[in-house]
């Protein structure tokens, strides 16, 4: 059916019905305009091209709609990383000078908690870092030499219980380290 030349008049006016109908039908019609419009670019079609361009915007809102919930959930995820290392160096366990250094630890030790890679990391620190050794000598009292040397054995068991009770309570009290 290319053209309408050797149709009935009945045939023309029944395809101008089908035609019609198919234009008037709310389902039907944006498809009946996109066959226009298929056909005969130049033909203007204003309802096909609103839904056209109310369908870009649906995708363009969409898409800016994904992009706002993926900055939201960003910043929230940032925030509460913040507010973990605040409250890694408020405990005291790194600054936040060290938190580049902490967070490469971390990733080498497969450590997800900010607190305890800290923890790990400043361990680790601490046994490769020397330490000066404090010095545990302590002088011996003259007076109880004395005790001991004139008193003989009985004199140096009592002499010596009695020392060691004081070191011990020196130690406790945190005067001998």
């Amino acid at each position: 059916m290319a053209s309408l030349e050797g149709m009935s008049q009945e045939d023309i006016a029944a395809l101008a019905a089908l035609a019609q109908s198919v234009s008037n039908n709310p389902k039907t019609r944006l498809g009946f305009q996109a066959l226009i419009k298929a056909a005969h670019p130049d033909t203007p079609t204003p309802e096909l091209d609103a839904a056209q361009a109310t369908f870009e915007l649906k995708k363009e809102v969409s898409a800016l709609k994904e992009q706002a919930e993926q900055s939201r959930l960003m910043a929230e995820a940032k925030e509460t990383e913040a507010r973990a290392w605040g409250e890694v160096i408020g405990k005291g366990l790194c600054t936040w000078d060290d938190i580049g250094a902490v967070r490469a630890f971390m990733t080498e030790n497969g450590i997800a908690s900010p607190e305890n890679g800290a923890k790990l990391w400043k361990a680790q620190g601490a046994i490769a870092t020397p330490q000066a050794m404090p010095d545990r000598t302590f002088a011996m009292p003259q007076d109880h030499l004395d005790m001991w040397r004139k008193g003989g054995r009985a004199n140096l068991d009592k002499s010596a219980k009695e020392l060691g009770y004081q070191v011990l309570a020196d130690f406790r009290a945190g005067k001998i380290v």
